[in-house]
């Protein structure tokens, strides 16, 4: 199966992010799940705002 464009990008930022970063992918992994919360909860408060 054939890779798909959005695909290969996001391959491309996460590479970027791991080398420029000096990120390990455990450290990757918990920046990840760190930035979907953040999002997450800043979706649920919006009305709030």
């Amino acid at each position: 199966m054939e890779s798909s464009q959005p695909e290969d990008e996001m391959k491309k930022i996460i590479e970027i992010c791991l080398l420029s970063c000096n990120m390990n992918a455990d450290e990757f992994r918990q920046f990840g799940h760190a930035t979907i919360e953040f999002i997450a909860e800043y979706l649920e408060n919006i009305r709030d705002r």
